[in-house]
């Protein structure tokens, strides 16, 4: 079978018929049956044409990121509801997660294995597949005069340059499954899989950007990034507009902030009056989940109880190498017949601006 994708690095352009006929349940399947080894099939050759573009080897194959965005996901315990004893056959509950905020922030996204799409403000830096690499950074201008006429200029060699290092780290998750579900179950056990493996590395990607420890293998987010500013001190009005204030002076455009907190840091926004007996709160109605000093107000739980982030996001980068990789381990659970679906996913947190970035931590 030959797939008429078009190559490129991470992602492929698939056709409605591929998407429609791609399966990962039937790749699990075929790899189950034979050793590991996926035979020639649809999602054998769409893997094969994102290893090119990426310039690896899958351990598995390769999931296209398309199918995983056009399924809708659901999960439950073990997998038994997947196998049909009256139920609907489409309808399974997915779990509950925090909800993904780099999304609706406005976080430069990156693929690791392409040349780097950043804003204007960044540098193009090209990358090599599968390695880390490092971004220049100016770090200061270089000096300007005003010249007299026929003065010469005085010329400064001395450019402050750094750079930032992006190095991949690997999140990881594994799923039991028996051979009986696999084989037994409607088509929705595309959806059981992609939510219970893929979803939950994306869960823990979401929260690595934020918190990350840079320790046991995790990046360090961007609230744990050295030069990103605390401020301990009551929830105001003062307080929240002096955050601006401070983005401001370090040459971060206001226009461009988003403010983030978790839920009930949305709570006590949403009741905190600006003035006393105004009836005018800190969280005003808006766009989405409303606005904060007249800018885009994001929630997650994935931020510190009692903590209002205030930033201009697209200083936050979230580097991904590929597509996600599903490895089909037929040793663990053969004696019970039984097989271990793994999806590995390396990424990177990098924030290039830690001067873009204010909290306020009103515990």
């Amino acid at each position: 079978m030959t797939s008429t994708a078009t190559r490129g690095p991470s992602s492929i352009s698939l056709s409605k018929r591929e998407r429609k006929g791609y399966s990962i349940a039937r790749a699990i399947n075929a790899m189950a049956d034979n050793g590991g080894f996926l035979p020639d099939s649809l999602e054998k050759d769409i893997s094969d044409e994102i290893a090119k573009g990426d310039g690896r080897s899958a351990r598995g194959f390769f999931v296209p990121p398309q199918v995983l965005r056009t399924m809708k996901v659901g999960t439950d315990p073990f997998g038994g509801y997947a196998v049909p004893t009256g139920n609907v056959a489409d309808t399974m509950l997915d779990l509950l997660r925090p909800v993904s905020a780099p999304g609706r922030l406005g976080v430069t996204m990156v693929d690791g294995n392409a040349q780097m799409r950043m804003p204007l403000a960044h540098a193009d830096v090209p990358t090599m597949a599968g390695q880390n690499f490092q971004i220049p950074r100016l770090d200061a201008d270089p000096s300007t005069y005003f010249l007299d006429e026929d003065e010469a200029v005085t010329d400064d060699l001395n450019m402050s340059m750094g750079a930032l290092r992006v190095d991949p780290h690997t999140v990881a998750s594994a799923l039991p499954v028996t051979r009986r579900l696999l084989r037994q179950s409607v088509p929705a056990t595309d959806t059981l899989l992609a939510a219970s493996v893929v979803k939950a590395c994306a869960n823990s990607i979401d929260e690595a950007f934020l918190v990350g420890t840079g320790v046991d293998g995790q990046p360090v987010g961007v609230l744990n990034t050295t030069g990103v500013t605390t401020t301990a001190t009551t929830l105001t009005h003062a307080n929240v507009a002096a955050m601006l204030k401070r983005l401001q002076e370090s040459n971060i455009d206001p226009l461009n902030v988003r403010f983030l907190s978790n839920g009930a840091g949305r709570e006590s926004l949403a009741t905190t009056e600006k003035v006393a007996n105004t009836g005018v709160f800190l969280l005003s109605d808006g766009p989405g989940e409303g606005t904060v000093e007249n800018r885009a107000y994001v929630s997650s739980e994935h931020v510190p109880a009692s903590q209002l982030v205030a930033g201009d996001w697209s200083h936050a980068m979230l580097t991904l190498w590929g597509a996600p990789d599903i490895y089909i381990d037929g040793n663990t659970l053969a004696a019970r017949d039984g097989v271990v679906i793994r999806v590995f996913q390396d990424h990177d947190v990098t924030v290039l601006r830690p001067s873009a970035f204010q909290v306020l931590d009103f515990s």
